[in-house]
């Protein structure tokens, strides 16, 4: 009794959509967490304290050009129940091939961009980023890069108490009453927003055991600011160096 085998062609057909397949039969990305808080049920996020991000970040400003980004972030005990005040961040802008030609760093409200494009260094107050020479604007950080701390939903539960219904869930933040769409099955949250700002997530993937959309967009009042593509996530990473002490060099202009 013989046993045909595939021709060469088939193997090759095969061969290129196994890998299609394996993916198609994967299991699902689940969030526990979003699925219990469309629940109305409070329960502990168990997030890492520090996390680093490799990012492709498109602004939408015209004129603007894409560029690749490194964001450390760090959560820190506090005595102010702000959650605002928990984290702090630095964003590493690469150049090319890999120079770093800005470094911006925000904690506790403070922050401070050096920029080695143009040997300066400005520093100021407040949530928002927003260089008048530079594309890209963050009228939220806490807001915005929480996400990528695996913390969808900024501020949540925020003051007083949050409402579920189904996938729709509300809560308030800084002043404003916050919406986000969550699919009750998968946990998945799709968008968070409020009346001057909102945050659309897509593919989300689970890295490290925290599941982090790979896909966020940024709008406000309407427009799109900046879009984020997340192309490494790690969680805990060993920092040989603290990466939150920035100083300007000798020389570089203060504004």
């Amino acid at each position: 009794m013989s046993v045909s085998t595939p021709s060469p062609r088939w193997s090759l057909v095969l061969c290129v959509l196994s890998p299609c397949l394996l993916a198609a039969c994967a299991a699902p990305v689940r969030d526990p967490w979003g699925a219990a808080v469309t629940r109305g049920e409070t329960v502990s996020h168990g997030l890492p304290a520090s996390f680093q991000a490799d990012l492709g970040v498109l602004p939408h400003a015209a004129g603007s050009l894409p560029f690749s980004a490194r964001l450390y972030g760090e959560a820190r005990p506090s005595s102010d129940s702000s959650w605002s005040l928990s984290r702090r961040y630095r964003l590493d802008v690469f150049g090319f091939p890999s120079a770093v030609v800005a470094s911006w760093v925000w904690n506790d409200g403070s922050w401070l961009l050096v920029r080695h494009d143009r040997r300066e260094a400005i520093s100021g107050e407040g949530v928002s980023l927003g260089d008048p020479d530079s594309p890209v604007r963050i009228p939220d950080v806490p807001a915005v890069l929480g996400v990528l701390a695996g913390e969808p939903l900024p501020g949540y539960p925020g003051s007083g108490q949050p409402v579920a219904d189904g996938g729709i869930v509300r809560w308030s933040y800084q002043g404003e009453t916050w919406q986000a769409r969550i699919d009750p099955n998968t946990g998945l949250c799709r968008k968070a927003e409020s009346p001057s700002l909102a945050l659309l997530y897509a593919r989300h993937h689970l890295h490290d055991g925290v599941v982090i959309p790979d896909e966020i967009r940024i709008l406000a009042d309407g427009d799109t600011l900046v879009s984020l593509s997340v192309r490494d996530w790690k969680a805990a990473p060993a920092w040989k160096r603290d990466p939150f002490l920035l100083v300007a060099p000798p020389g570089y202009e203060r504004k």
